[in-house]
This record gives structure tokens, C-alpha cells and sequence, in this order.
């Protein structure tokens, strides 16, 4: 696939191995690029330690915006095109199959996004609200 999946990080090492984790299940060979801005909980510890060829890191201990953080993110993947996503994400198969049908050099797309109901107040097209547990397993 043509497509980098770029994750911002600060700090949550949990939810950042998780994402990797599941993500890696799907798509053991598609680019990832994680970036840490000021990650003070192992983040960038972990990230230094990651032994992937598909995942470019990226860390320091400045914090930095989170405007800095995806902006270096597209700096440093390879692909033509890229995906916006975060750590707390739980990616389902064929996500990036979908997003690479309708992929072009003068398109942006946007995925839906399903989300538990502590954000119900904030609104945005393309995210529905569903209870599907209490924790990042379930």
C-alpha cells in the first residue's frame, strides 16, 4: 500500500503499545510513523526500543504542538499519501484498503470513527457514539 499511518504520541504508553499491538495484527508490514513530543512515561523509551522496520520513530523530550508533532510525522514517512490517526484507536481490517480506493492527489478523505459516550459533546461529522466497554480490551 502507498499510505503511512502517522500517530502522534504524548505520553499514554498503554494505549500507544496497544494501538501498536492490534495494528500490527491487521497490518504487520504497512508503514507506521509514531512521533513523541515530551513523553514522560516510558514513551520514548519504548519507541527507542521498538525493532520494526515498518515503524519510523521519532522522539524527543521537548514538548512540542500538536501541530509540531504531525507535521514532523509527514516529514519523515515515505508513502504518497498518509493517514491522520491517534493512539486510542482500535483500527479494524480493511481499514487501510478502504482509505486506498478513494486515495488521490487531489482528494482528502475522512474515515468515521466510532467513539464511547464520555464524547458525546464533542461533535464532529463522520463519529458515531457506542458503548463498547469499560477499558482499552474491551
Amino acid at each position: 500500500m502507498n499510505i503511512s499511518t502517522l500517530v502522534g504520541l504524548k505520553n499514554n504508553l498503554e494505549y500507544s503499545q496497544h494501538f501498536y499491538k492490534t495494528f500490527r495484527q491487521i497490518y504487520p508490514t504497512e508503514e507506521l510513523v509514531f512521533v513523541s513530543y515530551g513523553s514522560t512515561d516510558g514513551t520514548n523509551s519504548w519507541l527507542f526500543n521498538l525493532n520494526d522496520p515498518n515503524t519510523i520513530t521519532f522522539f524527543e523530550e521537548e514538548g512540542k504542538t500538536f501541530s509540531d508533532t504531525y507535521n514532523k510525522a509527514i516529514e519523515i514517512a515515505t508513502k504518497d499519501f498518509v493517514v491522520f490517526a491517534h493512539n486510542d484507536m482500535v483500527v479494524a481490517p480493511n481499514f487501510l484498503e478502504n482509505l486506498e480506493k478513494y486515495t488521490h492527489k487531489d482528494r482528502a478523505i475522512s474515515y468515521t470513527t466510532i467513539e464511547p459516550p464520555i464524547f458525546v459533546d464533542h461533535e464532529r461529522p463522520g463519529k458515531i457514539i457506542k458503548d463498547f466497554g469499560t477499558d482499552i480490551e474491551t
